[in-house]
Parts: structure tokens; C-alpha cells; sequence
């Protein structure tokens, strides 16, 4: 407890906020905060923490997952989910807190975490998040407040999302058939949907509601490429 309360302080200060905001949250949601900082609140822990300027993984995963490694659940024990090995795996991705963070959240259903498991994991939280992103955008398309440009910038979302569906699976089986040109092409087309959401509302100079889960998702997706890529080589 004294470690835990401890880092809510150091890293309250890292990102600019009271300790007070974040002492009541349970531990996996207070890591989440860290791990994703500006879009934490994609994962409900409804805190609005600005963004670090500056971010140096390799030292503050270590000294987080070290902290942390007894209060958040991994797999079921064995040699392939050393949080140390874990951490080496995602040192290959973009965004290593964020590859952490979902062996974390979907890391009890393997009985080890490897890379091709941690693909597995990325591509499930990115379906899941793109069907609430989906149940967003679709709720504002039919909200009688909502204009006919901002309503149609959000079936262009929905109609993305629903593509996006479709391309992780076909990625997903391509890397499991080893068809590296495949699982290339239907990953990086994901990510360029979520950004055509971004476009839609950018033609109309309007803000984006669904701007931050876009983000979140690309960043995702940017990790299964990775992962993907780490597994085919």
C-alpha cells in the first residue's frame, strides 16, 4: 500500500494532476490513466489527464510494472509471463505502455503471452472499443440536435468502423496463414479508417466528438502491425 500510494503521487506530479484525483481509483484503472494518459477515459476511468510532453519508456515501464506487478493479473503463471519478458515484447511496438496495458485486461484468457498472443489481445480490444466508438457516433447521428453535416460525418465514422470489422479479421487469420503481405495491407488499411473519421469532420471544420477513440484505436492497430510484423519476420 505504501508503494502504491507512493507512485499516485509520483506520477500525479508527472502528469499535472492532485493525487487526490486518482487515490479512490482501484489500481488497474490508476495504471490505465498512466499507461494512456489523455484517453483514459476510453477505458472509463473518466479522468480528464493531460498528455506528458515528454515520455521516456524504457525507464518509467520498468520502475511501473515493477510496482504494480502484484496488483495487476497476467495469465496464469509460467515462463512466458515474467513481466519482464512481457515488457521486452512490447518494446517493439510504438506504444509499450499501451501493449502492456492490454496484456493486463485481456492477458487471463493465454496461458502464456507471447507476441502472437499479444497480437491477439490488441485486436480484440480494438474491436471492442470500435464498437463503442460505433455506438457513439450512432447516437449522435440520430440526436434531433445534431446537424445534417455533422450526422453525415458520422455515418461516414460508423460506415469505417464497420470496414475496420472486417480488415482486423482478414488481418488477423492473414497472420495466422502467415501471409505476410496480407496482414500488412488489411492492418494498415484499419488505421487509415479511423483517420478518415478524422477527415470527415475536418471537411466540414468541425471538431471530431470521436477524435480521442480514433486515436486510441490507430495507436492500437499501430501496435498489432508491429506485433504482426514481429511474428512474420
Amino acid at each position: 500500500m505504501y508503494l502504491y500510494l507512493l507512485t499516485i503521487n509520483m506520477v500525479a506530479h508527472r502528469l499535472n494532476i492532485e493525487s487526490i484525483a486518482v487515490t479512490n481509483l482501484r489500481p488497474a484503472k490508476f495504471f490505465a490513466c498512466y499507461l494512456l494518459g489523455s484517453h483514459a477515459f476510453v477505458l472509463g476511468a473518466g479522468l480528464p489527464i493531460p498528455q506528458p510532453a515528454t515520455m521516456r519508456p524504457s525507464h518509467l515501464l520498468l520502475i511501473l510494472l515493477s510496482l504494480f506487478s502484484s496488483l495487476l493479473p497476467f495469465a496464469s503463471p509460467g515462463p512466458t509471463n515474467k513481466i519482464g519478458e512481457v515488457a521486452g515484447i512490447c518494446s517493439h511496438t510504438d506504444y509499450p505502455f499501451l501493449c502492456i496495458y492490454a496484456s493486463t485486461t485481456y492477458g487471463q484468457s493465454y496461458l502464456a503471452i507471447d507476441a502472437a498472443s499479444l497480437l491477439a489481445m490488441h485486436i480484440k480490444m480494438t474491436v471492442d472499443h470500435t464498437q463503442t466508438a460505433k455506438a457513439i457516433a450512432s447516437t449522435f447521428a440520430v440526436n434531433p440536435t445534431t446537424t445534417p453535416q455533422v450526422k453525415q460525418a458520422l455515418e461516414v465514422c460508423v460506415k469505417q468502423y464497420d470496414d475496420a470489422f472486417d480488415d482486423l479479421a482478414t488481418g488477423s487469420t492473414a497472420v495466422a496463414g502467415h501471409d505476410a503481405g496480407t496482414a500488412n495491407s488489411m492492418l494498415s488499411a484499419v488505421i487509415s479508417y479511423y483517420g478518415t473519421c478524422d477527415d470527415a469532420f475536418a471537411e466540414i471544420y468541425k471538431a471530431n466528438p470521436l477524435a480521442k477513440q480514433d486515436d486510441f484505436l490507430m495507436k492500437m492497430v499501430s501496435n498489432a502491425l508491429a506485433l504482426a510484423q514481429l511474428i512474420l519476420q
